[in-house]
């Protein structure tokens, strides 16, 4: 099973009031993928045998870093047959997230820069910008330059050295029409928004993580604080056209037949899984320890996976 951030906020307990486990002790891991061996009577999509990938349910991840696992049925899809079970876990809530950001925001010919490319969405979503959303042009930032070449990317720019809303490339042919925000936060979009940016006014600016990456949020307060500033952009939006659309990214969706076409494009060659070097860790307490902590890092290039037990010829 793959590590993902809502893993790490559950841990940590700064969220508490929007993911808090059921009760504790409680099972850390949500996506995974193993072997069906047992299935609800009726069930016809499935039977005893099949691999399957699976997705978590209830917007926390919970339950899967053990050796059995019940899912539902409506959260599966089929293993793609052209790769491993530990590759597969790594795709239902990073890959699709990439996959749906690609079909619904990135069209043919678009200039497109995401920041964090090489994480557990971002190396996905470099494949599926090209090959799903068809653009022209994508840049990301990361450390990692081989990594991202070799998924398509056409810029990469390293954060340590260069500022993205300098880089030259960006602001040729008018500019960028797609910003993808995995990583920056609050101050990347007010760089985006800046009359400095490359990004088009009539540009789209789409967040996966809002302002902070790993936000607390103890009771009502803490919640609707983290969106009040959201809020108040979309009414800014809505005001006047000649601003960046800013939008927070819903990736992670409990839907039979977005698993389902997911599978498929990977089956198909649109997307392939990427792991985190160090991964697959050992399934021990040192093996998750360490996997939890490279999540934790945000330097993870590619997904963090813990194979649980080796898949059975």
């Amino acid at each position: 099973l793959p590590y993902i951030p809502g893993d790490v906020r559950v841990l940590s307990g700064k969220t508490d009031y929007m993911q808090a486990p059921k009760s504790l002790p409680y099972i850390p891991g949500g996506d995974c993928c193993g072997e069906v061996v047992q299935v609800h009577p009726g069930e016809k999509k499935f039977k005893v045998g099949d691999m399957v990938m699976a997705i978590f349910e209830d917007g926390a991840p919970r339950n899967a870093l053990a050796q059995f696992v019940a899912v539902k049925a409506s959260n599966a899809a089929p293993k793609p047959p052209n790769i491993t079970p530990e590759e597969a876990s790594a795709l239902p809530s990073s890959a699709m997230t990439a996959m749906l950001a690609a079909e619904q925001y990135i069209s043919e010919g678009s200039r497109v820069l995401i920041l964090g490319g090489s994480g557990g969405v971002g190396s996905h979503l470099v494949q599926a910008a090209k090959t799903i959303g068809h653009a022209g042009f994508v840049a990301a930032t990361s450390t990692q330059a081989e990594m991202l070449k070799k998924l398509g990317a056409d810029r990469v720019i390293d954060y340590r050295c260069e500022n993205w809303w300098e880089v030259k490339e960006l602001h040729e042919q008018g500019g960028l029409d797609v910003i993808i925000d995995l990583w920056g936060g609050l101050e990347a979009w007010e760089r985006a928004q800046s009359p400095s940016s490359p990004l088009k006014r009539t540009g789209k600016y789409m967040s996966t993580i809002g302002d902070i990456q790993y936000p607390e949020a103890h009771g009502i307060w803490d919640a609707l604080g983290l969106v009040c500033h959201i809020m108040g952009r979309k009414v800014s939006n809505a005001l006047s056209q000649w601003q960046p659309r800013y939008g927070l990214l819903q990736g992670v969706y409990e839907d039979s037949e977005i698993m389902h076409r997911l599978s498929q494009r990977v089956a198909n060659g649109e997307i392939t899984p990427v792991l985190d070097p160090a991964s697959p860790f050992e399934f021990s307490a040192d093996g998750v320890k360490a996997a939890l902590k490279l999540q934790e890092s945000r330097h993870a290039h590619g997904k963090v996976v813990v194979r649980v037990a080796a898949a059975q010829p």
